[in-house]
């Protein structure tokens, strides 16, 4: 796994960018649970990563973590050519109940400050006030 630690609108954030490899399916569960806010992305140009976002993670954590927000991306809006798949990734967080759904393109920085704000806005008094876990024993007791 990596984890990225930056300064997003004045606030200090980090982001997990966890594999849902189905190696890894079963701890994952234990990432959401200290997740303030769960961001699933897919890229418009890997059909396979929708199939698999809407087959396997979004159930899984719906499942696991039903009251945690989750926002769905649409990464590489840059080349999107299919009106079709816009729609296609609204209509999943629509069905999973995914409080915003924003197309991305980081190539062009097209969408990325505003998913980045609402974000932290759905992260809410729990963001500024809970202490981060230590990141290091969870990663390491997931074996990641």
């Amino acid at each position: 796994s990596d984890v990225y630690k930056r300064q997003v609108l004045g606030n200090a954030v980090e982001f997990w960018e966890l594999p849902c490899l189905p190696k890894f399916a079963s701890r994952l569960p234990l990432a959401y649970s200290v997740a303030h806010v769960i961001l699933v992305c897919f890229a418009f140009d890997d059909i396979s990563s929708m199939k698999s976002t809407y087959e396997t993670i979004l159930p899984q954590i719906r499942s696991s973590a039903p009251s945690k927000p989750v926002v769905l991306v649409g990464c590489k809006k840059d080349l999107n050519t299919v009106e079709a798949v816009s729609r296609a990734g609204m209509s999943i967080a629509l069905e999973f109940g995914a409080v915003y759904y924003k197309e991305c393109s980081a190539l062009n920085n097209d969408g990325v400050s505003e998913l980045c704000s609402t974000s932290l806005e759905l992260c809410g008094k729990e963001f500024k006030m809970n202490v981060s876990p230590n990141l290091n024993s969870i990663l390491s007791a997931m074996d990641f």
